[in-house]
């Protein structure tokens, strides 16, 4: 098994974020920053996202770390309505990864969003 560059897993998920145990932001992919406009490291989860699924709190870190598997966690950007499905990836006690890509249905929602199909790597079925 071969580890992946920082920058490699950059190219591969863009929509991803990791956090810290205090819900904060460590990094952010570049495909997420599009997402959450005005979103940096430092800021908290809850002022950009909102958990959907599974209903539980809006809380992140305190949510997937509690928990040995989560199959699907689907978040909201209150400020626009997208919708970001994925999964995390990683959990210890410096933080949790979260690796997904924004949910969306058609071109017209695409470009509702304010993102474009170079936002998304080529593996992505979108």
């Amino acid at each position: 098994m071969h580890g992946l560059s920082p920058q490699a897993f950059a190219r591969l998920a863009p929509f991803h974020f990791l956090v810290d145990p205090s819900d904060r932001f460590i990094q952010l992919g570049q495909g997420m920053a599009r997402c959450l406009d005005g979103a940096h490291p430092g800021d908290l989860f809850a002022t950009h996202l909102r958990v959907t699924r599974p209903q539980i709190s809006d809380a992140f870190y305190p949510l997937v770390s509690s928990r040995q598997v989560l199959d699907l966690i689907l978040l909201e950007v209150p400020s626009s309505g997208l919708v970001i499905r994925g999964q995390v990836v990683s959990v210890d006690a410096h933080g949790a990864t979260f690796v997904g890509t924004p949910w969306v249905s058609s071109l017209s929602s695409l470009n509702e969003s304010g993102l474009r199909l170079s936002d998304f790597p080529p593996a992505d079925p979108t």
